[in-house]
């Protein structure tokens, strides 16, 4: 069997854990408005040295992105399409992902309409994204007409936006999606032109896990180097939207354990498998520990104890989501389908949700605290999953 094929059409295990991760994402994000609730629930502060549970769910959204980029790749290839043409689909998912990202950063002022102006910004922008982006037929003359739609409606609101103190429609810290949308793009591209060879795949990691070490302050404070002002160092990371490296590390640990898990695992036994898989994340909580000499861990500064500590956990629970499908014990993921194969769709709900709700006082926000607040979270998650699965039979669908 060719390398394409080898990747097969879609792996369950890897839309199951991208289910779970959205499923948390969509329940943690909501954790804010109950009171009391328990600390390793939550996000931790910036400067503070802790890993709740809230700060796992995006780095490991990252790693399951970074899983799918193998075998959305090959199976292009499987069709026939050429490197050219996946090159044009990586440059146009990723810059998708960035101004949903400005978008969505730009969220918490508004349109300078009036007291509603925020509510109004989150109900238009999630319309806009569904016009632009949808999974229309193709070669549907309306749906390109709504496309426009959507990207008029877009563009009217960036012009538009104000903040209260005058500042216009600007990128900011790039938003959650923004993040996301330039690690795919760094690293999509890299498998793109070296495909599966983890003799370049490993040292790519290994260097963004060295620009993690370089650009992160420590416990001091500091970076490990001092560079001179300006650099070429800074100015490289800048234009290549590196950051200090964490989240393409991130994405491109998934990567390699995708490629390892397809051309390496497929020929090893249940039980090397896991033993694999065990002794992988032993060595990187071991790392861990020693980065955590030098550095704090923290999601917010992205320090190399929170990646290598998100990882290994990510690499157990895909080995155990492998061994759920080996077994047939699948069936549950039918109550989270929707977040695991229309993701983004199921992103963008709460958005439209928030927006609504405050507008029209239909919320109970603030009303919940311990254990009574997280059912109500739960039955939030839950709400917004019917929502999307019922999209999706309406043929709503983003995809980009």
């Amino acid at each position: 069997m060719d390398r394409a094929g080898e990747y097969g059409r879609r792996n369950l295990s890897i839309d199951m854990f991208r289910a779970l991760t959205m499923v948390l994402m969509i329940f943690v994000n909501d954790l804010w408005t109950i009171k009391g609730m328990p600390h390793w629930l939550l996000h931790s502060q910036t400067t503070e040295d802790f890993m709740g549970l809230s700060d796992y769910v995006f780095p490991a959204f990252l790693f399951a992105m970074g899983m799918s980029i193998p075998y959305a790749i090959e199976n292009r290839f499987r069709k026939g399409l050429s490197a050219e043409s996946t090159l044009w689909h990586i440059l146009k998912r990723g810059f998708a992902l960035v101004v949903m990202g400005v978008f969505t950063v730009n969220a918490g002022s508004g349109l300078n309409l009036g007291p509603q102006s925020r509510n109004l910004f989150l109900i238009l922008m999630t319309l806009g994204f569904f016009l632009v982006w949808n999974d229309y037929p193709k070669g549907s003359r309306s749906g390109g007409i709504l496309r426009i739609a959507g990207v008029l409606l877009l563009g009217w609101m960036a012009f538009r936006y104000r903040t209260p103190d005058g500042g216009i429609f600007a990128p900011k810290w790039w938003g959650i999606l923004g993040l996301i949308g330039w690690a795919y793009l760094f690293c999509a591209t890299v498998y793109l032109l070296f495909r599966d060879s983890l003799k370049i795949l490993i040292p790519v990691w290994l260097g963004f896990v060295l620009l993690c070490i370089l650009s992160t302050g420590t416990r001091g404070g500091t970076p490990v180097v001092n560079f001179p002002e300006p650099n070429v160092f800074d100015k490289l990371r800048d234009v290549l939207r590196l950051d200090n490296g964490a989240h393409h590390a991130l994405a491109m640990g998934g990567t390699i354990l995708s490629v390892v898990s397809v051309r390496h695992a497929r020929s090893w036994s249940r039980k090397t498998r896991i033993g694999v898989a065990f002794a992988a994340a032993g060595v990187l909580i071991g790392l861990g520990f020693v980065a955590h000499i030098f550095f704090i861990a923290s999601k917010n500064l992205a320090t190399l104890p929170w990646v290598l500590w998100v990882m290994a956990p990510c690499i157990l629970i895909y080995t155990g989501l492998r061994f759920l499908e080996e077994k047939g014990w699948t069936g549950w993921f039918r109550l989270i389908k929707p977040a695991g194969t229309a993701t983004l769709t199921t992103y963008m709900i709460p958005n439209f949700l928030i927006g609504f709700c405050s507008m029209t006082g239909w919320n109970l926000w603030g009303r919940f605290s311990g254990w009574a607040g997280v059912l109500y979270c739960i039955a939030y998650v839950a709400i917004v999953l019917a929502l999307a699965a019922l999209l999706g039979r309406l043929r709503i669908r983003l995809k980009i």
